[in-house]
């Protein structure tokens, strides 16, 4: 089950890239809603790192910069 949890967020990021451009209000215009799908990627891709970094048994003080938001 974990396995395929990680396999899961690692193509996650595929599939929401694009969904807030389809989803889309005619009233949005095109270039916030570009920023806005941007936003979203990148917040899911350091949400994904950091959970990936976060799975490792052993930590150094050096790791700690990786937290760093």
């Amino acid at each position: 089950m974990a396995n395929e949890f990680r396999n899961m967020i690692k193509v996650f990021v595929f599939v929401i890239e694009g969904i807030v451009i389809k989803t889309r209000k005619a009233t949005m215009k095109m270039n916030v809603t570009k920023r806005y799908d941007e936003q979203l990627v990148d917040v899911y891709f350091h949400w994904n790192k950091m959970y990936m970094f976060s799975r490792k048994e052993h930590f150094l003080e050096s790791d700690l910069d990786e937290f760093k938001v």
